[in-house]
């Protein structure tokens, strides 16, 4: 038997053209609509007063320098975002690099000189003095040189000029140095080649700031993390504050990487800047919310009916469903602009209403809860046990700051078969600046090994002897060491892979996060910064614009959570079946 399905529809029938009457909803019994009201207490002198206005107070200071981990203070300047003054360290000049500047290089001394002939014979100078002319690298067979490199050498080797060393050059002729004088005697020559290494440095600088392999003065490579302080004068006048600072997993600044370290009351900075103002706030505004008006029908883009909440467990669903029930028409939106680079005090918010009357709004956790673990708060720093009366907003790129090149991947991780933790180099950089996988380092040095072909004749026995298994050549192992009891750090290790039937060597870690300057042989890592979940440790390309529309293009490194534990595959003493 077939279903007839019946739809039922509601609709108004209107029978005159006049609307009048019916939209002034007469009520039948007022006096029952009253007895009502007085039964559900809509009586008790409740203030009924709109919102007219609001009368905004407050101060707002600066942020003038930042500390780095030695005590130096370094002033922070208006034209560039925090990430790059602080954590940036210098393109290391890779040949690819070395070749561009050369190129550039000859062709600003050509513009200068105006002499096609005369530029040809000072880069033939250049080509003959040693110091300018392309380092050919070593290719030992436990890292050899990768297959790009080799060809991008086989093109430039002999025709380009170092490029870095030429910015070596235009920096000492900066400071006052002067051009060697086996390039060329002529005062003219000199003075083009000068001009040309000036626009050069200038080049630099302007792109890249600067050149180098030193590691950032704020990495802590102990900890595998940016260690730096921002020093931030107190809104109230009242000397100033020192801002321990935390990038974020993607190298950004919010305004929560910041904790107040210490106050120093007596110090003079600037004076806050008073802000003061009067403004109508804006109401709250969401997708389903109740109507504040009475013959306006609802939109049915959220069903309330369908939240449900068990019993008293899920606490968050009750409250929002109470403050989008009850509590929504009471909430409005107060607009405020705060420049980048300034902590934002606010003395006092005053609501007048429609009667007149002046309404204090105070900090919500200012005096009601006590200082602990158990005070909930938004948008405050800590200071201490207590919280900062202030607003900090760094002068970060945030979104603006775009990811561009991945130099360095390195993951750490623990293998807890081999009870070890290993730091795996997936990703490192070529001699010429391009990406270099580890697995494809590993396959290259295994194709170099020179060791002999394993025996063919009958074996009787069905089992063979393993001392050790063998690791990939990017797998850098770090051993647990213990020093003061019960401390224990990871100290950094190499590989050790057979070159020949009975010569070993060692293959060392090619990325600059395993191998920091100014630690020597001995680099040992805090136990504790590496999890179970495991972490990984980037050095990447950033490139930002800033609030002045200059650009910015920088290297610096961010960590995040790994991909948990590893498995290297390393095992000591086993029995093997025999392969013969």
């Amino acid at each position: 038997m077939a279903e007839v399905t019946f739809y039922n529809r509601l609709e108004p029938r209107p029978r005159d053209n006049d609307f009048t009457y019916t939209l002034t909803a007469p009520v039948r019994d007022p006096l029952w609509f009253l007895t009502r009201q007085w039964q559900i207490g809509e009586f008790n002198g409740e203030d009924n007063g709109s919102v007219a206005f609001v009368q905004y107070g407050g101060r707002t200071s600066r942020m003038p320098r930042w500390l780095a981990p030695d005590g130096t203070e370094v002033s922070l300047s208006d034209g560039a975002p925090l990430e790059p003054q602080t954590l940036r360290e210098p393109f290391a000049p890779d040949i690819g690099l070395q070749v561009e500047l050369g190129n550039d290089f000859v062709d600003l001394l050509r513009e200068e000189m105006d002499d096609d002939t005369a530029t040809d014979d000072l880069v033939s100078a250049f080509h003959d003095t040693e110091q300018y002319e392309l380092d050919e690298p070593a290719d030992p067979s436990l890292n050899p040189v990768d297959s790009a490199t080799r060809r991008f050498l086989g093109v430039c080797s002999g025709r380009v000029l170092n490029g870095y060393e030429l910015y070596v050059l235009a920096k000492t002729v900066d400071g006052g140095g002067s051009v060697p004088g086996n390039i060329t005697a002529d005062n003219d020559e000199i003075a083009a080649i000068e001009r040309a290494l000036g626009r050069l440095l200038s080049r630099v600088r302007d792109i890249y700031g600067e050149l180098g392999t030193s590691d950032p003065s704020t990495w802590q490579p102990e900890r595998l993390e940016y260690r730096l302080q921002v020093i931030g004068a107190d809104p109230s006048g009242e000397g100033n504050a020192v801002l321990d600072a935390h990038p974020n997993s993607d190298g950004e600044f919010e305004w929560f990487s910041f904790d107040v370290a210490s106050r120093n009351a007596a110090a003079s900075e600037a004076a806050p800047d008073p802000v003061g103002f009067f403004t109508v706030p804006a109401r709250v505004q969401f997708d389903g919310m109740p109507s504040t008006r009475f013959w306006n029908f609802e939109d049915s883009t959220l069903s309330l009916p369908d939240i449900s909440a068990e019993g008293l467990d899920d606490l968050l669903k009750l409250l929002i469903t109470d403050f989008m029930l009850v509590h929504s028409n009471d909430w409005y939106v107060l607009p405020y602009e705060q420049a980048v680079g300034t902590l934002a005090k606010t003395d006092f918010i005053v609501v007048y209403d429609v009667f007149g009357k002046l309404t204090l709004i105070e900090r919500a956790e200012g005096a009601l809860t006590a200082a602990g673990t158990d005070r909930w708060t938004m948008f405050s720093i800590a200071d201490g046990d207590d919280l900062a009366d202030y607003f900090v907003l760094p002068p970060s790129s945030g979104p603006a700051m775009q990811v561009g090149q991945v130099l360095e991947d390195v993951r750490f991780g623990r293998d807890e078969t081999a009870n070890m933790a290993f730091g795996i180099e997936r990703i490192t950089t070529s001699l010429i600046g391009e990406e270099r996988s580890g697995r494809q380092r590993d396959g290259e040095i295994a194709a170099r090994l020179n060791l002999p072909p394993k025996e063919t004749t009958d074996n009787p026995y069905p089992l063979r002897y393993s001392v050790e298994s063998e690791i990939p050549a990017n797998w850098v192992p770090l051993f647990p060491i213990e020093t003061t009891a019960p401390d224990i750090v990871l100290e950094v290790g190499a590989t050790i892979k057979a070159t020949a039937s009975d010569t070993f060597g060692t293959v060392p870690p090619q990325s600059k996060i395993l191998t920091p300057q100014g630690v020597g042989d001995d680099y040992q890592i805090q136990e504790e910064e590496i999890p179970r979940a495991g972490l990984k440790v980037e050095r990447a390309v950033f490139r930002s614009r800033w609030i002045d529309g200059s650009n910015h293009l920088w290297v610096q490194r961010r960590r995040s959570i790994g991909a948990g534990e590893a498995q290297s595959g390393l095992a000591f003493d086993q029995p093997l079946p025999n392969e013969s």
